[in-house]
This record gives C-alpha cells, structure tokens and sequence, in this order.
C-alpha cells in the first residue's frame, strides 16, 4: 500500500490566508482606536485567525528520520505531533473566546471558551517545557505555534480576570 501524497494547498496557502487575516486585525484594531465604527473588521480577522489556527492542526508533519540504529520514542512523537496540534486547537478555541468576547453577545459563554482554552494551552506548554527539560529530540516543531499561542494567552487571561471583577 503506498502512501497518499501530501497536499500541498493548506501548506502553500494557509501562511499567506493568515497574514491576511492579521492585517485585517490590525486595521480594525487602529480603526477602533479612531472611533470609525468599523468593529466587523476585527471580527472579521479574529474569526478568520481562529479558522486558520484550526486548520494549521491538519498541515502534515515532516518528522526527520531517526539516527542510525535508533528508534524515536514516545517523548518525541508527543512533543513532535500530538502537543502542537493540540495546542493549534487549544489557540483556536481561545481565539474564538476573544471573538465572542468582542462581539458582545449578551451572556458569558464566552468565558467557557477562554477558559478552556487558557488552560489547555497553558497546559501544552507546560508539557513542551518539561520535554524541553528532558532533553526530547524535535522539539522546534512547536515554535510556530508557541509564537501564537502566547498573545492569545495572555489576551484570554486579561479578559478572564477583567469579567471576574
């Protein structure tokens, strides 16, 4: 049985569909800062970011071939594929969160999903930096995501603290 071939279009296209939704949050953030009454923008930009984050969990993994007569563990192949992609989910949620957040819909369901989400990438990243303390080989695979998952992070913690008040 061979193995399918990869996709190329999540791969070749999602960084540059993320980027753009980036910008889109730039602008409404600036344009909220002048009062133009143009908050879809920011809607716009943080649903599309949440959707990008989700789908970065099903970019396929180059995991590196293991050295001459050694064998990849369960450390690597945690560290490696399992904690990103549950934290591209983790940011995904929390993003979501802070979409709700902003969209003031009238009730606090959006705290579940901050919440949720806060912890699961607060764990995640608990978890990498205990590997990392381990010595687990491929470990940088999880940057790209750590990069994201920390503003969020620290976006949801101030939004949660603000609602408990």
């Amino acid at each position: 049985m061979e193995p399918k071939p990869k996709s190329p279009l999540l791969e070749k296209y999602l960084p540059i569909v993320e980027k753009f939704f980036l910008l889109c949050l730039i602008i409404g953030i600036v344009l909220s800062f002048f009062d133009a009454g143009l908050p879809q923008i920011t809607f716009i930009g943080l649903g599309g970011l949440s959707i990008v984050f989700y789908l970065n969990t099903y970019c396929p993994v180059n995991i590196p071939p293991p050295a001459e007569g050694t064998l990849n563990g369960f450390k690597e192949l945690f560290a490696y594929t399992v904690v990103p992609k549950i934290l591209w989910i983790s940011t995904s949620i929390l993003t979501a969160g802070i979409l709700f957040y902003f969209m003031k819909m009238g009730n606090d369901g959006y705290l579940i999903m901050i919440s949720v989400g806060s912890i699961s990438v607060l764990i995640g990243s608990i978890v990498l930096l205990a590997n990392k303390l381990m010595g687990t080989k491929y470990i940088d695979n999880a940057l790209p995501v750590l990069l994201r998952s920390t503003p969020a992070l620290l976006i949801g913690i101030y939004i949660y603290l603000e609602a408990m008040k």
